[in-house]
């Protein structure tokens, strides 16, 4: 994951032609950080996201197996590149931050056992007795199985010896943490000639626990050749530490492989993103002595800034400057330093809506961030799919509730009484509350009766709200296509906009047909979409479903109260009774698309209706009384 240190004396092409990765120098490292890696597969030569398959083989998926040589660019040997919680098994390239590796997700049939083999040809010109080859290892210990991820040698890709030394098993109880495992080992008495080959290979298996597996992914391959005895090299010893950032200091090892008189430079890599606030750190040499300890140790001061925030990292580079030494690997040091700071969970103050409800002066809400825990009766559909936006109203007020994409398992459904924690904003005028928690209390509840008014306003903004006598502006703005649209109504005084939701039944019918003598009766929840401040404008009415969109007959008509009519019980259920103080000849009742639903002769002061059959919504009551026409309304739940 860093930048690639490849001391190759060979061109580009030249190492294309061979079928291996070449050694061509003794007691100088060759890294494989393996940047661009994608996870796009494997073919001869690499590029375009793949590995190389010259270089490279893979065994022990469902799939079978890559081959050195062979092309797979699909299924289990090309996930993609991946930030990692993944749950498919096969191959990936990591990425995080811009730093790639190699990465796999074992599964049952994938990588356990499996193997990445990695073929090395000694082209150094002297037989190769030892081979220094370190690496890191990745893991994210997501699952409650424990894996192996090992490494052992071939000079046959047959019989392989295992190197204890770089044994590695992820812990098998899951704690969610990502481990940053560096491994390094001097491999001796090995029998390298020059113009051979060796194998490299990385395996995985099961080792213990159930369930799934962790991930694993294998960066900063170091392979030096050594011929005799080792030259002194100085490293970083370990490469990497996890500290929390209370621990006031952490460690770091600068060792020399064997003493020596060596000087070398310590630096902060710009990819750090730790700084001064995090951690105290200044660029400076170190000289070795040949007498002296080949090991030094400095300490980072740590501060705990009391900061909810990302886990950080702390990146230093190790250089040479001068002497009788060189500069090993690993000579990147990677600190990741913990945040232990939890913001708490929020207290919710509960309240009654209205309480969280007011605007100023210029319509801005003013309780905008408050934790708020408010129940209330659900009103109107779900007009946001994905997540959820209704209105939610109790006896003091009503707001609208909206979440992007969260539903909480909730169904929408009128008359619901549900309680909500969350935090109260505004969008476009509209003041809302953003759930954190939802719970339901029971159904069945009555809702708001809805109020008749000539004015839309923050008065009618999440509120039962009725206007009477509509009609089209252009009634060519109803779309009835399906889609989310607004149609403006007046009643010859005022213009009001009406909002169809996309998700509403509306939208997908035709406008209700109005001629002589007929208007519209419009019921719904009053809304506002005013994008600017001060939000004063915007106002709108949302009808719920078709029965909200009443057409009335407008001649004749005799206002109520001139005949003492009354309708009780009203909200009604199953019947209710219609009463009046002279004699009733006949009575209509409409429906909210204009259709007759019931009629009959009466010749009483009073009629019975059994409306335990009829659909939900707002009916229109025509009575003809002494020849003269009057109107009322009853709903029906």
């Amino acid at each position: 994951m860093k930048k690639i240190l490849l001391t190759i004396m060979a061109s580009a092409g030249l190492l294309l032609a061979h079928a291996q990765l070449m050694i061509n120098t003794t007691d100088v490292p060759v890294l494989i950080d393996f940047t661009g890696f994608a996870g796009a597969g494997f073919q001869p030569g690499g590029g375009a996201g793949m590995l190389n398959s010259n270089e490279w083989s893979v065994t022990g998926f469902s799939e079978g197996a890559v081959d050195f040589g062979a092309t797979a660019t699909t299924g289990d040997f090309a996930r993609g590149s991946t930030m990692g919680l993944v749950t498919s098994g096969g191959v990936y390239g990591v990425d995080i931050a811009g730093n790639q590796g190699l990465m796999v997700q074992p599964t049952a049939d994938d990588f356990t056992p499996g193997s990445f083999i990695l073929k090395i040809e000694n082209n150094t010109g002297v037989d190769v007795t030892e081979l220094a080859v370190a690496y890191t290892i990745y893991v994210l210990n997501d699952q409650n199985r424990s894996n192996s991820f090992n490494f052992s040698i071939s000079y046959d890709n047959v019989t392989y010896t295992p190197i204890t030394a770089l044994d590695y098993t992820s812990p098998d109880v899951m704690d969610f943490t990502p481990y940053v495992v560096p491994k390094a080992t001097n491999i001796t008495g090995l029998d390298f000639p020059d113009g051979t080959v060796m194998y490299l290979s990385w395996t995985g298996d099961d080792v213990g626990g159930a369930g799934s597996r962790d991930e694993f992914a294998l960066d900063d391959v170091s392979i030096t050749a050594i011929e005799g005895a080792p030259v002194s090299l100085a490293t970083f010893a370990p490469a990497a530490d996890v500290v929390d950032e209370t621990a006031g200091t952490a460690s770091v090892n600068i060792s020399l492989s064997d003493n020596a008189d060596c000087t070398v430079h310590v630096s902060m890599n710009a990819a750090s993103t730790a700084d001064g606030a995090d951690a105290t750190f200044a660029a400076f040499d170190h000289t070795f002595d040949i007498a002296g300890d080949p090991l030094y140790t400095f300490n980072i001061p740590l501060t705990d800034d009391l900061l909810d925030e990302p886990d950080e990292t702390l990146i230093l580079d190790l250089t040479y400057i001068a002497g009788a030494c060189a500069v090993g690997l690993p000579s990147t040091f990677t600190l990741l330093i913990m945040d232990d700071d939890v913001t708490p969970p929020p207290t919710y103050t509960v309240y009654d809506i209205a309480e969280i409800h007011g605007e100023d002066a210029n319509g801005v809400a003013t309780s905008i961030d408050a934790h708020a825990e408010i129940t209330g009766v659900v009103h109107g559909i779900n007009t946001w799919n994905g997540g959820l936006q209704f209105t939610l109203i109790d006896a003091t007020d009503g707001i609208s509730v909206f979440s992007y994409d969260n539903d909480f398992g909730y169904t929408v459904t009128e008359g619901d009484e549900i309680t909500i924690q969350g935090v109260v904003t505004q969008f476009n005028g509209l003041t809302e509350i953003e759930p954190d928690t939802l719970w339901f209390i029971d159904g069945g509840n009555a809702l708001e009766t809805s109020s008749i008014v000539t004015t839309l306003s923050e008065a009618t903004e999440s509120h039962m709200t009725t206007i009477t006598n509509l009609s089209y502006v252009d009634v060519a703005e109803w779309l009835g296509d399906g889609s989310s649209f607004n149609v403006n109504l007046t009643n010859g005084v005022n213009t009001y906009t009406i909002r169809i939701d996309d998700n509403n039944e509306l939208s997908t019918m035709t406008a209700p047909s109005l001629g002589t003598p007929y208007t519209l009766s419009i019921t719904g929840i009053g809304g506002q979409y005013d994008t600017g401040s001060p939000y004063l404008d915007g106002y709108q009415l949302n009808p719920r479903y078709a029965a909200d969109i009443v057409v009335v007959p407008t001649v004749g008509i005799y206002a109520p109260e001139q005949y003492a009519i009354a309708v009780y019980p009203n909200p009604v259920i199953d019947a209710c009774t219609i009463t009046a103080n002279e004699l009733i000849n006949s009575i209509r009742v409409i429906n909210a698309l204009g259709q007759v639903v019931y009629s009959a002769s009466v010749n009483a002061n009073h009629v019975s209706l059994q409306t335990g059959d009829w659909n939900a919504g707002l009916y229109q009551i025509q009575l003809d009384i002494n020849g003269n026409l009057s109107n009322t309304q009853v709903v029906v739940e």
